[in-house]
């Protein structure tokens, strides 16, 4: 699997869980699309970005970081 620069890694701290895990992966995050409702940035497993939250993002991301913290410990709490 190829992956990014430690640099974004660490920057894509919210890249957990079933739904945004597999954007780890270089040659999955490279698949992302603009979706023709919203103009948000969407890829084929369902992941997508609200335009909202990428413009606010300095505001949301401990937030987010959160959340997807949680989906990662709600995902092993499934599969255990």
């Amino acid at each position: 699997m190829k992956t990014a620069s430690s640099a974004a890694s660490t920057s894509c701290r919210f890249l957990r869980g079933e739904l945004f895990g597999p954007l780890k992966d270089l040659d999955v995050f490279n698949q992302v699309a603009l979706s023709p409702e919203g103009y948000t940035l969407l890829w084929p497993n369902g992941a997508d970005f609200d335009p909202a939250t990428l413009h606010d993002w300095p505001e949301v991301e401990a937030e987010f970081v959160q959340m997807a913290q949680s989906w990662a410990t709600d995902s092993k709490t499934a599969t255990d």
